[in-house]
Parts: structure tokens; sequence; C-alpha cells
């Protein structure tokens, strides 16, 4: 009897032991399984979060009919663009949508204004990187031929796509072509996102009194729209505009006005710099008395915000904050020192972005403007009188170079930053 019960018992433990061995490769199954599962997820999501900057510009060229059908559906808008930069243009397709005509949204991925031309040689670069942010160039060649053009010739155009890495992955928070018709002047890159956020926030009639003005160099056609609505939607980039044209007809530089020599406010009070001239000079080390300072800042049309935490432009204050920056240097070598200033945004500066300044002592010792620009004045290696040529750089591949005349700086000669980026724009006196 014994014997059976162990007999029993060794086949009863067998049992045990197979079904705990099943347990646990079944359980080890589930887990492979579940990792498997898990691992092929993620990997998916990486993919898709991960998908490189470039990758999805070019997705973007391909996908570009479907993105752009009006008001059917934002999902793809959604897909390529930043929340802020969809939201815009979802309203400008429904602009067109509600307006009963088809609007051609070719110009969002290429330039503006190529009903004439043909695309060719679509590059996309690789992209740079900045924290989180990145950078996609787009280049191609327009091409113009008979009979829309006398004779067949090539433009060089690049884009710009700005990006930002996010929860869902990277999108585009704007795009930046050359300048074209209403928006911009002088191979200056105009911004989708600004040019969107313009239109959404003017009324209908003004926005069709906007692009009716006659393109570009109509001073008088943005005069009269500033006459008609001060305070609208494109007041900045319409004084903005005056101020580019009516320099250009100067012949490159501002007019210089008499000697720079105003009427010193006096200072808060005796012996103590003023808070608007401190703020601008903050943080900088020179031998510059009260009075140089408030001169500077007076010259410059600047003052105080109303909260008197920022530096704005006086009569533009709707404009915000000019955010100036001072560089004390000495240009000649003479150890007397001279101020460069640059401050600006879309409202002051256009899309330039920047207006530059130069501060030079005269002979009675007080600081004079030498010089007074859009774009950001920066010192080449050529000298004229012991002082360095001095170019106005932008958006673009045509810089003005200013040279010293004794007195002032006036336009000497136009700096090509590629082959043919000012004989395309019709300029003649190109720097050697």
């Amino acid at each position: 009897m014994k014997s059976k019960i162990s007999v029993h018992q060794q086949l009863r433990s067998v049992v045990q032991s197979h079904m705990k061995i099943a347990r646990l490769i079944a359980i080890a199954a589930g887990l492979v399984l579940g990792a498997s599962l898990c691992f092929v997820v993620r990997a998916q999501s990486t993919s898709t979060k991960q998908m490189a900057p470039d990758t999805l510009v070019a997705n973007l060229y391909r996908q570009e009919r479907q993105v752009f059908q009006q008001a059917r559906s934002r999902v793809l808008l959604d897909k390529y663009f930043d929340k802020s930069l969809a939201d815009l243009t979802w309203k400008e397709l429904l602009y067109w949508e509600s307006s009963g005509s088809e609007e051609d949204f070719d110009y969002v991925l290429y330039n503006f204004g190529y009903d004439e031309g043909t695309t060719t040689k679509l590059v996309i670069s690789k992209p740079s990187y900045q924290g989180r942010k990145a950078q996609v160039n787009v280049s191609y060649d327009v091409v113009y031929a008979p009979p829309a053009v006398p004779k067949r010739s090539v433009d060089k155009e690049t884009i710009i796509f700005l990006l930002a890495a996010g929860e869902t992955g990277w999108r585009i928070t704007d795009i930046k072509y050359d300048c074209q018709f209403d928006w911009c002047l002088h191979g200056v890159k105009t911004s989708l996102f600004e040019m969107y956020s313009m239109d959404s926030n003017a009324t209908v009639a003004e926005r069709e009194y906007w692009h009716a003005i006659p393109c570009c160099n109509n001073a008088q056609g943005y005069k009269d729209y500033l006459q008609s609505y001060p305070n609208g939607a494109y007041a900045g980039v319409a004084r903005a505009k005056i101020r580019q044209i009516e320099t250009v007809e100067s012949g490159g530089n501002q007019p210089f006005k008499g000697t720079g020599e105003l009427p010193i406010k006096k200072s808060d009070s005796a012996g103590m710099l003023a808070q608007g001239p401190a703020m601008l000079f903050k943080g900088t080390t020179s031998k510059l008395s009260n009075q140089d300072k408030q001169l500077i800042f007076e010259k410059l049309e600047f003052s105080l915000s109303r909260n008197k935490k920022f530096i704005v432009v006086r009569d533009l204050e709707d404009c915000g904050d000019a955010s100036p920056s001072v560089e004390i240097v000495d240009l000649n070598g003479d150890r007397v020192e001279e101020v460069f200033v640059q401050w600006g945004n879309l409202c002051l500066a256009g899309n330039t972005g920047s207006n530059s300044a130069v501060f030079v002592k005269n002979g009675s010792g007080q600081f004079v403007e030498v010089l007074n620009v859009l774009g950001a004045a920066g010192v080449v290696g050529t000298r004229n009188k012991g002082f360095p040529d001095i170019k106005i750089s932008g958006p673009g591949f045509c810089f003005n170079v200013m040279q010293w005349n004794g007195t002032k700086y006036e336009y000497k000669c136009s700096h090509e930053e590629t082959p043919g980026g000012c004989t395309q724009k019709g300029v003649t006196t190109i720097c050697k």
C-alpha cells in the first residue's frame, strides 16, 4: 500500500511540476509579447515625434495640394504647423472661402508673384539646430521665358522654414520669403506669421484698401493709407515702408540733419542721469558724461514706455519695445569713444527688424549723429580718412556699404553676398 501511495504521490508531483512550468512559460511569453508590443508602440511614437525637420518640410511639399484645400479640414495643417500658425492659416483659408474666390496658396511654399515663372531645382537643406528650435532652407530656381519676358532669365530664391519641437514632434512656426509686393522692399524677408497676423487683425475694408495700394515704391499710397487708418493693422509696416522708400530716394542713407546737436533736457535731479538714458546705457562702460547719454537718447527720439519698464520711440509708443542696444567703440583709433546704437522691431523697422545709428564727437567735443539707417550696421576692413567702412546688413543678398567723408557716413557701393545678389535688383555700383 505504501508503494502505491508513493507512486501516486510521485505522479502528482510530476504533474504539478509540469503545470508550474507551463504557467511560468505562459507568463514569460506574455511578458515578452507585452514588451514587444510596448516596444513597437514606443518605436512608432518615437518615429512620429522625432521626424526630422527637413523630412517634415519635404512631406509638406509632397502634400501641398491636400494641406491647403480651402476650408475642408485643418487636420493636415495641424500636422505640419504649430497651433498659432495653423490657426492663422485656417482663418486665411476661411476668408477666401467666404469671399467666393479660389486663392492659389502656392505662395506659401514658394515666393510671391511667380505667375509668369516656372520653379525648378528644388533643394531642401539639412536642418540647423539651436536647442529645441530648427531652421530648414529651401532653395529653387525661378525660370522666366518668352513670351512672358523678352528673354529667358533665372532667379535663385531661398525660403526659410523655422520650426520648434513640441510634444507632438517638430512643427513649423514661421516661413520667411524674399521680399515681394506690398509687404517689404529690397530683398528683405517677409514673415508668413506676421503677414497673416496683420491680415487677421484688419477689417475686410482695411485689408482690401491695403492690398490695393499700387506696388511697390509708392510712398504716397502708404501715406494715404495712414490718413484713413492711422492705427490700422498695417500702420507699422506702412510707416516703415515710407522710411525705406525715402531712404532709397535719398541715395541709400537717411538725410543728414544739421549737426545732430540738440538742446539738453535737465536730468531728474542735479548730477543724476534720467531714467531713460540710464536704461539705454545700462551695462556699458565708457567715459561718456550724463549729458552725452541724454543727448543720444534725445537725438534718437526715444522715450520711456507708459509703465516705465522699457524704451519706445516717441510718437510711436504703440509699436512697443524698441529693444535698443548700445556698443561703445573707437572706430579710428584716436582713443576717443564712438557710439553704435541698434534698435527696432517689425513696426519700427519693417521686415529688416532693426535700425542703426552711429555717433561721433565733433571738434567741439559734442556727439553728433553721423549715420542713421535701416538695417544692422557692422564695420568692414576698408577705411577712408581713418574711419572704417560700415556695411548695412539685413535679409537678402545685397547690402549697402557706407564710407566716412570726413564729417559723416555716406553711400559708397553695394556688397553682393552671393554672385548676382545686387545686379538682379538693378544696382550698378558694386563693391570690389
